[in-house]
């Protein structure tokens, strides 16, 4: 990982570091492939919402003793938020 500071998980940038290891693990992880969208638009270099919320969710699944106690690894709730926040907060590129 690029952020391989080990950083105390409790500490005032714990939240920051898995917040960047999120947005690299989506970077690395995610497909972008020409996508056909609504009325045969065709978007360039996209990926699907679906995907994305994937890898999100195996990430905080295979992470969650770092970060809550409360995670149900079941729920794509959270993993759905956080994609939200990552599209509209324009931190993938």
């Amino acid at each position: 990982m690029l952020y391989d500071i080990i950083v105390d998980p409790h500490g005032p940038f714990h939240a920051t570091q898995l917040w960047n290891e999120i947005v690299d693990v989506l970077r690395q992880e995610i497909s972008v492939k020409r996508r056909r969208v609504w009325r045969h638009r065709v978007q360039e270099e996209s990926f699907s919402g679906a995907d994305a919320v994937d890898i999100v969710h195996k990430f905080l699944r295979e992470q969650k003793d770092r970060f809550t106690k409360t995670y149900d690894s079941g729920r794509r709730d959270k993993a759905v938020k956080v994609v939200i926040l990552v599209q509209f907060g324009c931190f993938m590129f």
